[in-house]
């Protein structure tokens, strides 16, 4: 598989929305390392990501970007950053 992509992927990075978890489990299995994220597009191209340093939790898009404050407008599901 890892020939497939060229041999030289890295990384994968899914930004979109969450994948489901077993998407996840089957890009681990095959031995890649899969990161999930989290932005928004007309803003800013990334508020948060999971990364190397830290053991992926699977449906979670991981701490924010240093560069970027959030939070969350609990108990109505927004997100305000910038």
């Amino acid at each position: 598989m890892h020939k497939g992509f060229g041999g030289r992927v890295r990384y994968m990075i899914s930004g979109g929305s969450s994948l489901p978890p077993e998407v996840l489990k089957t890009f681990y299995g095959m031995g890649f390392d899969f990161f999930e994220g989290y932005g928004l597009t007309e803003t800013a191209p990334v508020l948060s990501v999971t990364t190397p340093k830290k053991k992926p939790v699977l449906g979670s898009v991981g701490q924010p970007y240093p560069a970027s404050r959030s939070r969350s407008t609990a108990p109505t599901p927004r997100a305000w950053a910038r």
